[in-house]
């Protein structure tokens, strides 16, 4: 997944230049939006379901559960880290091939 994110900002910053700028307000907003430093259930069960496509979520319960030993695992969200890894990984892969050959130009 970090591949295809990091495909998708490259060939974007070659044409955008202040996407390097932007890539740390959005990596803070991002921590804060994964449970890092708080736990799941403080969140509200309105936004469960919203809270549920960040796909930084089942990393950290995973590696939370294999910390502190716990034996539930999140099939699901595997499952759904997985996908997202995969979709993120064509779509940059697709988007870097698609701008290589503009790159000189614009360099």
């Amino acid at each position: 997944m970090v591949l295809g994110i990091l495909w998708i900002l490259s060939a974007r910053n070659v044409f955008l230049r202040d996407i390097g700028q932007i890539i740390g307000v959005f990596v803070n907003i991002w921590f804060f939006l994964t449970p890092i430093v708080y736990p799941r259930h403080l969140i509200p069960e309105s936004f469960q379901g919203l809270y549920g496509l960040n796909p930084m979520l089942y990393s950290v319960e995973g590696y939370r559960a294999g910390f502190l030993g716990t034996t539930n695992i999140n099939i699901e969200g595997l499952s759904y880290i997985l996908l997202m890894g995969l979709f993120t990984f064509a779509l940059g892969g697709l988007i870097i091939k698609k701008l290589k050959p503009a790159f000189a130009d614009v360099l």
